[in-house]
C-alpha cells in the first residue's frame, strides 16, 4: 500500500494499488489527449502558414490579364483576387492560432 491522499499531499491514509494504476493511467490519457490535440494544432497552423506563402508567391507571378480585342476593354488585377484569397487565408491562420483546447 502507498501514503496518498491523491492530490499530491501526503497523508497517513493508504490506498491500494489499482487506485493509483488507475491514477497512472488517468494521468497517461491525459497527456495523450494533450498530445493529440498539440498534434492537430500545429498541423494546422503549419498548413495554413503554408498555403498562405505558396499564395503570396503564386500572386506575384501572375501579371495583370487584359481582354481588349480592337484596343477596348478591360483588364483584370489579379492582385485583387489573390488579396482577397490571402486575407481569407490569414483569417483561418489567425483563428487557428487563437484557438488552442486548454489542458
Amino acid at each position: 500500500m502507498i501514503r496518498a491522499r491523491g492530490d499530491g499531499s501526503d497523508t497517513r491514509d493508504q490506498i491500494p494499488y489499482d487506485q493509483l494504476d488507475g491514477c497512472q493511467a488517468r494521468d497517461i490519457e491525459r497527456a495523450l489527449v494533450d498530445g493529440k490535440a498539440s498534434y492537430w494544432h500545429l498541423n494546422a497552423m503549419t498548413t495554413a502558414g503554408l498555403a498562405h506563402s505558396i499564395v503570396g508567391m503564386v500572386c506575384k507571378a501572375i501579371p495583370i490579364t487584359a481582354i481588349e480585342p480592337f484596343g477596348a476593354g478591360v483588364s483584370i488585377d489579379s492582385g485583387d483576387i489573390c488579396g482577397g484569397i490571402k486575407d481569407v487565408l490569414a483569417t483561418t491562420k489567425n483563428a487557428v492560432e487563437a484557438y488552442r483546447p486548454s489542458h
